[in-house]
């Protein structure tokens, strides 16, 4: 069953277990992400119904922290295929070549999310890397400690990441709702209309000191990093998987 409800307002779907339930925030208004919000609460339904799958994820990440960050991972993944489909997506990159220009097409020809389509992007792309969807507020860990290195000066009104998602093979992962330093290129390239390029740090909550190319594009009034840990292929080099 699907219906419509009062959500939180950081909360734009939730599946109620029990009783097989998905419920999709009333306040949102794009298409687009009602689309993703659904398909990410019947991946949570689908997950929880594989008894295997499930049992094999709890063993496997004990902490209920790590288990959750997991299961809304594996949501986040399930839903953005099932909207883009991952062939449509290689296709695409083995064309024109991995870049963020490519969002405004993948999102307007399929009628999907900004984050669905950046998700697809980076889980496709022929090199390793990271991708991040950034949005100007109050990030909701704004109290964690383990923020420090990532905290602005003000509190109001700061750039933090909303969705992060990685290539399967990178080493470290990012963490949702770090905040992003107002010297960072993502906080920068904010008011550009157009992709900018350079050399930055990867915004691990950490603070740790990695940069890479990197490119910045705004884009449905969310700012989209794509940051390279190695570089992508010429696009004239074939694909080895």
């Amino acid at each position: 069953m699907v219906r419509e409800g009062i959500l939180p307002h950081d909360k734009d779907g939730a599946y109620i277990e029990q009783e097989s339930k998905i419920i999709i925030n009333k306040l949102i208004t794009s298409e687009e992400r009602r689309r993703f919000t659904l398909y990410h609460e019947l991946v949570h339904h689908l997950v929880r119904m594989d008894d295997d799958l499930y049992s094999y994820l709890h063993d496997a990440y004990s902490k209920t922290s790590d288990f959750d960050r997991v299961i809304e991972l594996v949501c986040n993944l399930g839903s953005a295929e099932l909207i883009l489909p991952r062939e449509i997506v290689r296709n695409l990159v083995d064309q024109k070549g991995l870049s963020l220009s490519l969002l405004p097409e993948l999102c307007e020809s399929r009628l999907v999310s900004g984050p669905a389509a950046l998700i697809q992007l980076v889980q496709n792309a022929p090199n390793q890397c990271y991708g991040v969807v950034c949005e100007r507020g109050n990030s909701k860990d704004i109290g964690d400690a383990n923020q420090e290195a990532f905290v602005p000066n003000s509190i109001s009104n700061v750039l933090y990441i909303l969705y992060a998602i990685w290539s399967p093979s990178v080493q470290y992962q990012l963490a949702r709702y770090t905040q992003i330093p107002s010297n960072h290129m993502l906080s920068t390239s904010v008011d550009s209309q157009k992709i900018t390029k350079g050399l930055d740090r990867i915004p691990f909550r950490s603070g740790k000191e990695w940069q890479v190319p990197c490119e910045v594009f705004v884009f449905r009034n969310k700012a989209y990093g794509l940051f390279h840990v190695t570089q992508p292929p010429n696009i004239q080099q074939p694909r080895l998987f």
